[in-house]
């Protein structure tokens, strides 16, 4: 079950147990203007997948009211996530 939000900006009781915190949001966020290059995601790739909430972030990023379209998010990359919508 995802948390309600309490605001579009508030941090969610969750994400305080990512296994992003306390890195640098550059390693989730290489190119936020287009395309990065290949190898860009695969250290953020690597992180999200040891993620002990990885699917509630993710389910945060896919959600409609929330629509995260940059970064690594929940282990895909913002492509990845268009295509999911897109299915």
């Amino acid at each position: 079950m995802i948390p309600q939000r309490q605001s579009r900006d508030a941090v969610e009781p969750w994400q305080h147990h990512g296994a992003c915190v306390g890195r640098s949001p550059a390693l989730f966020e290489p190119d936020d203007r287009g395309t990065p290059l290949p190898d860009a995601w695969d250290l953020a790739r690597r992180i999200c997948a040891g993620c002990p909430v990885r699917e509630i972030c993710l389910a945060d990023a896919l959600d409609p009211e929330r629509r995260a379209d940059f970064g690594m998010r929940g282990g895909l990359t913002p492509a990845e996530r268009r295509a999911m919508r897109m299915a």
